[in-house]
């Protein structure tokens, strides 16, 4: 067959499975189609033998062997050979591969010859293409000899450290996508929940049990029919989306990219209204055949390896539904779940109380008798007592919780969970769904234990209650199962799960208080500046109390951290804490203090003097300090100040500017000092958007004489300083350059711009918009803008804000996904913004960031 025969015959191929959907039939067609190559090659290549030579057998592995070859898969094979190669060998699989890979053929092959060869556990790839080969062509004694001497081997002699390699490279793998099955981006084929684990589950069923498919451990009892359905159904919509892949790439593509996601809607016949929700809701469908495949994968993993922890020996001896097996816990009998269903939640609290684990049989069997949890049980005293007390425990409440909900147990005792079981919020910021988020924000409360975050966890040891914190963060997201106000839907669905349970009133207040507003630190701390007295006085006002504060400040911090692993960075965390500092100090004392006035300050003068080695009475330095507003003196350490008044002394005409630039952890500091000029915040942004700078936070300081003090924090996140020391020389050069007016800053800005590094993707668009808020601060008007992240957007704002007359004092900038949400505080003419100026300025945003 010659190349363009074959393209044909493979676009046809492609062409009706667009059409029909039917994977099936594709996959079988398309291996059929390639086993008649791959054999058509064998026999032409045998003419290059002696006749009569047998002593040669051609298997297939992998996908082929499976009979599901994708489009463009690689086409695995084996060559297996009775005795040592000849030359006449060798010019057999030269004559057969070289036309398979003159057709374009991507051939993985693998040489043995029988008699030299020695099953090596340690080779993975050659190790479970044994447990998979089929006969293509040649001698079939000598296969079936292959089988009975290395296969049989390998399922006996050295079936243990075989397995034990086998999961070694499992959970390796799994690191690499950071053990979840919960990716933006999916690789279908190799992440979690993919179709290689369910590959690694069955070789494992394979050395455990000798069947090779999930029928056979249905017939073993290892799985019921149901499961076997639900498996057979999640690796048919996994290949589907492969095969369409595929075809939508014309090669061998696996990664659910999110622009193949707005494809597959289309193609799979998901629609919603807005277009948006279509996507979530196939991701959705993908999440819970993910957690399928990777639950059975999991359950085949610990029956091979099962987990031991120590445990007293008194555990054998003192319950009567509990006992312990093999290092795990179990039921005595399968009744004991029959006759009270409640002892199944018993069990898991034993097994966080005392650091045991639950066995794969007891797993099985609760699956089994899920349907026994009814409304009259979820009503008991008992399930609020026995799951609190988990709750309470310091180890092991993720990991219950978690196996909890993979059995369904989590979701048939509270169905207000189960409502979010795999449902996706397609905001690309967070990056689990809804339910593995909120089962991480417990996890990261745990880790809090062992010392992660030391003054965080200090907190949490302190807490009187922590399971009505684990508790509320159990459930402060249920509300986004339906479309509203999540916060208010997760609210009511707290006041049916608090009612069913007979959740005390007085520890419900305080679920209601942080479910409802589990954003409300969050908010505070990224978008309002925290050095603001107005701003701690109204949070402090809106906690209330000490451990009202204590409690929120865990919520904030634990499910920040469960957005993404990158989501509370080094700057959010150290501003999260001031808050929480300044809020606690405000609740304990008078936070107004008039002290802080310059002139009635001596300590300031006394202390910044003494660091800079003149005399409190140095009229330079008070010179300096004159006019910078309270906020700048009460919460820059001293020795900041001292070093600011010390690169004062190098502004002496309009010409001069200072600027500093040093590390700070994952962030950048800029301290810039110029006397003031027009566009001078715009013009520091611009500069740096065009190194491609990530700016997370500015302020901006002046006092009575015209002395600009900049400070702004930034990402550097294509590691431009890093890599290359002299582009922070080039920065600060490129930047004294355009404030002075000698390089023009909208050329650079165009041409950074045309960069592929700078270019914004297409989807996900957001829509502007620009708010105003005159009550939040004394002094300052408080405009918030939300819009889509883009090269250049602050730039753009700060240049509009200049046109408009606006002052920037303090710019807080905060990026979700593609989402830019940045708070400036304004005034104009030394003063807050009046309504017709704030409606100019918010059509003049609108022009420049929508083009309208």
């Amino acid at each position: 067959m010659k190349r363009e025969e074959l393209n044909r015959q493979i676009d046809r191929l492609k062409a009706d499975f667009c059409g029909h959907l039917r994977v099936e039939t594709t996959l079988g067609a398309m291996t059929g189609l390639i086993k008649g190559v791959v054999e058509d090659a064998y026999r032409e290549a045998r003419t290059a033998l002696p006749p009569g030579r047998n002593g040669i057998a051609l298997l297939s592995t992998g996908g082929f062997s499976r009979n599901q070859l994708h489009p463009y898969s690689d086409i695995d094979i084996l060559v297996l050979f009775a005795g040592r190669l000849r030359e006449e060998d060798e010019t057999f699989l030269k004559r057969m591969l070289h036309p398979l890979w003159d057709l374009g053929l991507h051939i993985g092959h693998q040489i043995l010859e029988l008699n030299r060869y020695r099953f090596d556990p340690e080779n993975l790839e050659l190790a479970t293409a044994l447990l998979e080969t089929r006969l293509v062509a040649g001698d079939c004694r000598l296969y079936q000899q292959f089988l009975q001497r290395d296969v049989r081997r390998l399922l006996k002699r050295q079936r243990k450290q075989f397995l034990r390699v086998l999961v070694d490279n499992y959970e390796e793998r799994q690191k690499r996508f950071s053990s979840t099955i919960y990716q933006l981006e999916p690789d279908i084929k190799e992440a979690p929940g993919g179709l290689r684990d369910l590959q690694v589950a069955g070789w494992l069923s394979r050395l455990l049990y000798g069947v090779e498919s999930g029928q056979g451990l249905v017939e073993l009892g290892l799985l019921s029919p149901g499961q076997w359905d639900d498996l057979r159904e999640a690796q048919r919509f996994l290949m589907q989306l492969r095969t369409y892949l595929h075809v939508l790439a014309g090669r061998n593509r696996n990664v659910l990219s999110h622009e193949s996601q707005e494809e597959m809607v289309k193609v799979l016949g998901y629609s919603a209204e807005p277009d948006w929700m279509a996507v979530e809701n196939l991701m959705k469908d993908y999440f819970l055949r993910a957690k399928v495949i990777h639950a059975y994968c999991e359950s085949m993993i610990r029956r091979a390896f099962p987990p031991v922890k120590r445990h007293r020996r008194s555990l054998k001896k003192t319950w009567t539904t509990t006992v312990v097996r093999k290092g795990a816990l179990a039921f005595p009998r399968e009744a004991v779940i029959y006759e009270n269903p409640l002892n199944v939640l018993k069990l898991f609290s034993r097994s966080v109380r005392y650091q045991v684990p639950v066995s794969e049989e007891a797993l099985d069997q609760i699956r089994r008798h899920l349907p026994l949890i009814g409304e009259r049980l979820r009503a008991l005293p008992e399930v609020r007592d026995h799951f609190l007390r988990l709750l309470r425990q310091r180890q092991g409440v993720y990991e219950a919780l978690f196996l909890m909900h993979e059995i369904g147990l989590l979701g048939q005792i509270f169905p207000e969970f189960d409502r979010i079981r795999c449902h996706v919020t397609r905001d690309f910021f967070h990056k689990y769904t809804v339910d593995e988020h909120s089962l991480l924000t417990v996890k990261n409360l745990e880790d809090l234990y062992r010392e992660r975050r030391p003054r965080f966890g200090e907190i949490l040891r302190g807490l009187e209650r922590p399971d009505l914190l684990l508790f509320s963060l159990l459930f402060h997201d249920v509300g986004k199962a339906e479309p509203g106000n999540h916060c208010e839907k997760s609210l009511a669905a707290v006041d049916r799960i608090a009612e069913q349970i007979q959740l005390p009133r007085a520890d419900l207040e305080t679920v209601r208080f942080l479910v409802s507003g589990h954003l409300e630190m969050s908010n505070t701390f990224q978008r309002r500046d925290v050095t603001d007295e107005s701003v701690i006085k109204r949070f402090a006002e809106y906690v209330g109390n000490q451990e009202n504060l204590r409690l929120l400040c865990l919520v904030t911090y634990a499910d920040i951290t469960a957005v993404s692993p990158e989501a509370l960075t080094s700057w959010k965390e150290e501003v999260l804490w001031q808050l929480y500092v300044e809020t606690n100090a405000q609740l304990t004392r008078d936070f107004a203090d008039e002290r802080w006035h310059l002139n009635e300050d001596s300590g300031l003068m006394d202390e910044v003097s003494a660091l800079v080695g003149e005399s409190p009475d140095s009229s330079r330095l008070q010179v300096f300090l004159d006019g910078f507003p309270r906020r700048y003196l009460r919460f820059t350490p001293r020795e900041h100040i001292a070093e600011h008044y010390r690169l004062s002394e190098g502004i002496r005409s309009p010409t001069d500017i200072v600027s500093r630039l040093t590390r700070h952890r994952s962030t950048y500091r800029l301290t810039f000092m110029a006397l003031d000029r027009p566009n001078l915040f715009a013009k520091l942004t611009g500069v740096l958007a065009c190194y491609g700078m990530n700016i997370v936070r500015g302020q901006a300081f002046a006092n009575s004489h015209g002395l600009i003090l900049d400070l702004i924090e930034f990402e550097d996140r294509l590691h431009t300083f890093k890599m290359n020391r002299s582009e922070m020389d080039a920065f600060q050069k490129t930047l004294r350059e355009v404030v002075l007016g000698r390089r023009d800053l909208a050329v650079l800005l165009k041409k950074r711009e045309s960069s592929i590094l700078f270019r914004s993707k297409s989807w996900s668009p957001i829509q502007t918009f620009v708010g105003f808020d005159d009550h939040a601060s004394d002094k300052y008007t408080l405009m918030e803008i939300v819009t889509r992240d883009r090269f250049g957007l602050l730039y753009t704002v700060a240049t509009t804000l200049a046109r408009n007359d606006c002052n920037i004092d303090v710019a807080l900038i905060s990026t979700e996904g593609h989402k830019a949400i940045d708070v400036f505080y304004l005034t104009q003419a030394g003063g807050k913004l009046t309504s017709p100026p704030q409606q100019a300025l918010e059509e003049s945003l609108h022009r420049a960031l929508d083009g309208s």
